[in-house]
């Protein structure tokens, strides 16, 4: 991928997935964070639209938030570990899988997936901003697919503190959220 392609891509993801992750009790607010998304779920994935507002248009995402419990005093609270969007590339070149990983994580290293007990693949981190460290990585077709029709989508990073992270992500819902999301 080109440098200007990644610059785009990474300025029109950081666009999208900039609204915080909401339930789906509050998806159709609108909030101080932007405007109003609309949420579906399919299994364990689930489909966010938010309107362009410079042409009107639906930009969706299929999307998927890992979150672990905290320990000691703050026990009764959750953290995100993971956030995970997978949609269409803004210039029509195929699927991209975005990832948001926590602030920490060695950025030298990059992110990792591996659909099952197929190979890995995986790419760099682009860029971080106060919520997280991102990595988009454009699917070919045989990755899209392995994803599809795969079990679990294992994820991993390098965290600082935490040594090497693998974080299983269930994949029963993504063929229909996928499959929900309008083309360009």
């Amino acid at each position: 991928m080109s440098y200007s392609r990644s610059v785009v891509s990474a300025l029109f993801f950081a666009f999208v997935f900039s609204v915080p992750v909401v339930t789906a009790a509050s998806a159709q607010e609108a909030g101080p964070e932007g405007p109003p998304s609309r949420i579906k779920n399919y299994g364990t994935w689930s489909t966010r639209c938010l309107t362009n507002p410079q042409n009107q248009k639906d930009v969706c995402h299929a999307f998927v938030e890992i979150e672990r419990s905290l320990s000691g005093d703050d026990a009764d609270k959750k953290a995100r570990v993971l956030l995970l969007n997978i949609g269409y590339h803004p210039k029509g070149e195929g699927m991209l899988v975005v990832a948001l990983a926590p602030l920490g994580v060695v950025l030298p290293v990059g992110i990792g997936y591996q659909v099952d007990d197929g190979s890995k693949f995986g790419g760099p981190f682009a860029f971080c901003v106060p919520y997280g460290c991102q990595s988009d990585l454009l699917l070919d077709e045989q990755k899209l697919e392995e994803i599809k029709n795969g079990k679990v989508l294992k994820v991993f990073f390098t965290g600082i503190r935490q040594g090497n992270v693998e974080i299983p992500v269930g994949l029963d819902g993504i063929t229909a959220a996928l499959g929900a999301l309008p083309k360009p």
